[in-house]
């Protein structure tokens, strides 16, 4: 087995594009991540690790990590060609703060990882990729999508704060959420659909040779259950699809039933499975005492 680590996205994806592009949908996450990189060196604010990993001159796992982000994985599960990232990344100092991929590939390497590191491993996200071609539309609330403005950012500050707390259970910092906020807003990414005022937002993200994400889906709690979040994807869906993207991807929580429902229910199938796994200090609590 033999890492290769890449100091540009450009050198990386002469690489790894190819074979990532054979599963276009299923290696989203990792290929779009890397296709920012190639289009904005310093959209991320600490060097990214890139590496692919080859056995006789075949690629066998991809991996891509933005600090401080989690360790992004493709690829299937064979424990040499992991454990040579992990021996990798341990031997050039990485510090990792957890691993996503493919279910059973990243479980395996948080198992090489704590093997080797000492590291604890707690379970994190179970999430489902699903890939949409046609928008079958949902039963329209009243209101309508538009691209976000803005005079709205503080609005949509407040709502990605709440979205990364409740849906991926990080505490993001203010100042992190308003720099997210005016990106998406000035590169028009981000939309709202509207009911006399503001409902719910949808995101694009990580655009891929063919495909687009959609993501940062959230409705507050008082406007739940109108069918305002089914409404907001489908019509973003039906506009990328218009765009000439040929498919449009996202990720849901296996542990949020109501979300999995309503996105199969405007077109999105089911791809694969992916797991995170957060890697935790473990100490050693020594205690003494005496016989009485």
């Amino acid at each position: 087995m033999n890492l290769t680590i890449f100091k540009d996205a450009d050198g990386f994806l002469g690489i790894a594009q190819p074979w990532l592009e054979a599963r276009e949908a299923e290696n989203n996450l990792l290929l779009g991540i890397a296709l920012l990189l190639r289009k904005d060196p310093n959209r991320y604010r600490s060097e990214p690790f890139l590496g692919v990993i080859t056995e006789a001159g075949s690629l066998v796992n991809v991996a891509v990590m933005t600090p401080p982000h989690n360790l992004v994985l493709a690829g299937l599960p064979q424990a040499a060609s992991l454990n040579s990232l992990a021996v990798g990344l341990i031997d050039r100092g990485w510090a990792i703060p957890g691993v996503t991929g493919p279910k059973e590939t990243s479980r395996l390497f948080a198992q090489l990882w704590s093997r080797l590191t000492g590291a604890g491993v707690q379970a994190g996200i179970r999430m489902r990729l699903y890939e949409l071609t046609r928008v079958i539309q949902p039963t329209r609330p009243p209101g309508y999508l538009y691209e976000a403005k803005k005079d709205e950012i503080s609005l949509i500050v407040d709502w990605v704060v709440a979205f990364q707390q409740e849906a991926l259970n990080v505490k993001i910092e203010r100042e992190d959420a308003i720099r997210q906020a005016e990106r998406l807003v000035s590169e028009c990414n981000l939309y709202l659909w509207d009911d006399g005022r503001p409902v719910s937002m949808a995101a694009s993200a990580r655009p891929t040779r063919n495909g687009i994400s959609v993501n940062l889906v959230y409705t507050p709690p008082e406007q739940r259950r109108k069918g305002y979040a089914s409404a907001c994807v489908a019509a973003l869906s039906q506009r990328l699809l218009e765009a000439g993207y040929k498919f449009c991807c996202l990720f849901t929580d296996l542990d949020n039933p109501t979300s999995n429902r309503i996105y199969m229910e405007v077109g999105y199938q089911p791809v694969c499975d992916h797991e995170e796994h957060r890697f935790v200090e473990v100490t050693t609590v020594s205690s003494s005492g005496g016989s009485g």
